[in-house]
């Protein structure tokens, strides 16, 4: 990696305070009690003068604090670790280990993120960046929770502040993460698509010169989106060899670069290659909003195979998620669209299409805002499409078949688990 030099970081966001939120997002429940006393006392022992600090918190010695929190430890065993640092914390707030809480921040974040908690995901992604400041992985991750909340801003101003302290400390992993996530909050807004190929090379070579090759798969596989966005599918199908090349057999975001590259396949109406892919993914990623978006996948490969039922049922499904899990949805009613569209079922996919540009448009999202008013002029204009596959060449049909045997081998639990539980860089088409 380039060699460090000193440079001006700039500062870090704002906090925004709203942590009250995650109370509406978990419908008050006692885990919702729970974790916004815990981000709410993170706050205090940041703005508290460390001489203050330990004078911070009195132990609550109600019965219904017990009672929540020995709820929330029955209910909750894969948060034991950070809810003892945050019992740490209010235990001993002048002695608490600022990396500790750090860890323990962004471990409820990446909780919070497979279980499409985007409020819950922000708070502590944003506080693990404000308890240790000069970590560029709690960097990396607040400007993902932020990309993928859409707020562009600050997801702005954390992506390049964790490149700068990665380059700083020479953590090759960090910059490079760094680089994959800036460069997917550039094509995701539309803009500046040639600095984001850059920052994808750049995250490419790096990843390669440091041996860290599962890291350049991750790298290609945004590159191959960016290829995507620029309808240039040949080049898009060459990347996602090269990637599938080097992503390790058990990589946990190895089905979510199927699922990208069933969408290959979907913008060229390749129906049944993408739709036995996508029935592999849906049983294996358990992410909510995720899952949403693979049925809404689903429901459009069913539509251009003329498979009218099993595209509502898909429909149905894709929709009742999309309600209580928001974070895909513009993509979810751009593929519902899709859908409807090969059904010629005119309003229906009218209605969808303007659902997607609604939502594009309130996120400022300007790629899903250009496919939504792409369908919209098909639609408005009755075009429909074929209703059977076009045929594939042999690298799509090789790689088909190549990722749906990986992907039927594909456990995560049987290798060991990175640093991290979800990675920073995560995108899904």
């Amino acid at each position: 990696m380039p060699a460090a030099h000193p440079e001006m970081l700039r500062p870090p966001p704002d906090w925004p305070r709203t942590e009250a939120s995650i109370l509406d997002e978990l419908s008050c429940e006692p885990i919702a009690v729970e974790l916004w006393l815990c981000v709410r006392k993170v706050r205090m022992w940041i703005e508290a003068p460390p001489a203050a600090r330990s004078r911070l918190f009195r132990r609550s010695a109600r019965e219904s604090g017990k009672e929540r929190r020995r709820a929330v430890f029955s209910g909750y065993p894969e948060l034991h670790e950070p809810l003892r640092t945050f019992a740490a914390l209010a235990a001993n707030s002048g002695a608490i280990d600022p990396l500790a809480l750090c860890r323990a921040c962004m471990q409820i974040a990446d909780w919070a993120a497979e279980n499409s908690l985007e409020v819950t995901s922000l708070h502590f992604a944003t506080a693990a960046a404000a308890v240790a400041p000069e970590n560029a992985e709690a960097a990396n991750l607040a400007g993902l929770m932020y990309r993928r909340a859409g707020d562009w801003q600050r997801a702005e101003m954390f992506y390049p502040r964790a490149i700068a302290l990665a380059r700083r400390q020479r953590n090759a992993t960090e910059y490079v993460c760094g680089h994959i996530g800036y460069a997917a909050l550039l094509y995701s807004r539309g803009i500046h698509l040639e600095k984001a190929v850059r920052h994808l090379n750049t995250a490419a070579r790096v990843a390669a010169d440091n041996g860290s090759f599962w890291l350049a798969g991750h790298a290609l596989h945004d590159s191959m989106l960016l290829h995507v966005q620029r309808s240039e599918y040949e080049e898009a199908e060459a990347q996602a060899l090269r990637a599938a090349e080097l992503y390790p057999l058990h990589d946990r975001r190895f089905p979510h670069f199927v699922v990208d590259f069933a969408f290959i396949q979907l913008e060229q109406q390749r129906f049944t290659d993408a739709l036995s892919l996508l029935q592999r993914c849906v049983s294996v990623i358990h992410e909510p909003a995720v899952k949403a978006l693979i049925k809404s996948m689903l429901a459009r490969s069913y539509g251009g195979l003329g498979q009218k039922e099993d595209y509502e049922r898909a429909r149905r499904e894709a929709e009742e998620i999309a309600k209580t899990y928001p974070e895909h949805a513009s993509v979810v009613y751009y593929h519902l669209a899709e859908g409807a569209r090969a059904c010629r079922s005119w309003a229906e996919a009218e209605r969808h299409a303007r659902r997607s540009r609604e939502l594009a448009l309130k996120r400022d999202d300007r790629e899903m805002l250009r496919l939504s008013e792409r369908t919209l002029v098909l639609v408005v204009g009755q075009t429909g499409i074929h209703s059977v596959s076009v045929p594939s060449g042999s690298l799509p049909d090789k790689l088909t078949r190549e990722l749906a045997a990986r992907l039927s081998r594909w456990n995560p639990q049987s290798h060991p688990i990175r640093r991290r539980r979800v990675f920073r860089n995560q995108w899904v088409a």
